[in-house]
Formats: C-alpha cells, sequence, structure tokens
C-alpha cells in the first residue's frame, strides 16, 4: 500500500461539497435551534425558546419557558387571571434563566457569549443576561401589544443599553433558510406562538 501519513488527496476529490447557497449560517441555526425548543413549551400563549452560543460559534445551552423544575406540566396554572396566586407569570420560569440553570458546566461559559431568543428578555432575564456576562442578545419578536408591555420593552432595552450589551431584532424576511425553516414548524398553538406564526402570516402575504 502506498498511502502514509505523508500522503496527499488527490485533486479530483476535493472541493465537491455542498456550495454555500445551500447551508444556513451558523446565526441561522442558532435562531432556528431557539425556535425549535420554544416548541418544547407547553404554555398556550406564549412558547419561548433561547439559545446560547459562545464567541467560537459553538452551542452553550438552550432551554424553553416553563414551569420550575419538579412541578408537572399538567398541574400547573398557565393561565392570566386577575389572582396572581394563579397567574402562571408568577411562577414560569423563562427560557434564558431555565438554558443557564440547566447548564451544568461554569457560568463563565456564558461570559462573551450571543443569546438568541424568540422573544424580547423581559427587564428582570435583561439583568440576569448582564450578571452571566452575555454580550449581546439577538432576539425574533419584541411585545408592543399595550402600554404596560411597551414599558417592559422599553425597560429592557434600556437596561441592555445601560450595561453595554448590544441587542437587535433578528430580520428573518433577508433569511430565506430560516422562512423555510418556519414553514416547516406546525405549531398547534391556540394563539401567537411568541411570533413565529405571525412570521408565517407575514411571509405568506409576500
Amino acid at each position: 500500500m502506498s498511502f502514509n501519513e505523508n500522503s496527499e488527496i488527490p485533486k479530483e476529490y476535493l472541493g465537491n461539497m455542498r456550495s454555500s447557497d445551500g447551508c444556513i449560517s451558523n446565526e441561522s441555526r442558532a435562531m432556528a435551534i431557539a425556535m425549535a425548543n420554544a416548541l418544547m413549551s407547553k404554555d398556550p400563549s406564549t412558547q419561548v425558546g433561547a439559545c446560547f452560543v459562545n464567541s467560537e460559534g459553538k452551542i452553550v445551552s438552550c432551554g424553553y419557558n416553563s414551569p420550575p423544575n419538579g412541578w408537572a406540566d399538567e398541574d400547573f396554572t398557565w393561565d392570566k387571571p386577575d389572582e396572581e396566586e394563579y397567574n402562571k407569570y408568577t411562577y414560569i420560569v423563562h427560557a434564558e434563566m431555565n438554558a443557564i440553570f440547566n447548564y451544568g458546566g461554569s457560568i463563565k461559559d456564558f461570559r462573551n457569549s450571543t443569546l438568541y431568543v424568540t422573544f424580547l428578555p423581559c427587564p428582570h432575564c435583561a439583568k440576569h443576561m448582564v450578571q452571566a456576562g452575555v454580550k449581546d442578545v439577538v432576539y425574533l419578536a419584541e411585545n408592543n401589544s399595550n402600554i404596560p408591555a411597551k414599558l417592559s420593552t422599553a425597560i429592557s432595552k434600556f437596561i441592555l443599553k445601560k450595561c453595554n450589551i448590544n441587542y437587535r431584532k433578528y430580520d428573518y424576511e433577508k433569511d430565506d433558510n430560516l422562512k423555510s425553516i418556519i414553514f416547516k414548524m406546525n405549531s398547534e398553538n391556540e394563539k401567537d406562538f411568541s411570533s413565529i406564526e405571525k412570521c408565517k402570516k407575514y411571509i405568506k402575504k409576500k
């Protein structure tokens, strides 16, 4: 056999790879993973998914909004009544926090990372992202449906800006690969699926 450690691969075998046009980018992958994680949430109105990517482009951790660990989904309040003690927001753990808490490594692994999330972090989560050392936040949608929601959105952005965290809305309109992924995702959500369903409707109009 003539092959050894000094051999070279014949030129006719080189470069026969798929073109870049047929592959999704690292950013498309990260947002798609966040979206896939959102599909795991049992929340009937707002499914949220998060994916942390380190400075080397490697996935650190993922998560979705859910009840606290040990609290069965079927025993959880998924409604939003006026009574705070029965309102889901009193107890729900947000996607980005679940991703951090469920990670088995060091919190240091989140430093200088990028958070890809289907919904802009709330003010409380924004503070925790700062403390975890997150460098960038890329989100698919934000909630401006009413005055309290608009205020919450403004506060989140205010916190991120004050703490020098870069944030931007993901421009899915320019991402044909992500559009195709959105079309392939079949959500049975009765409402808005953290605006992924809204994305579908928007794309169809195009």
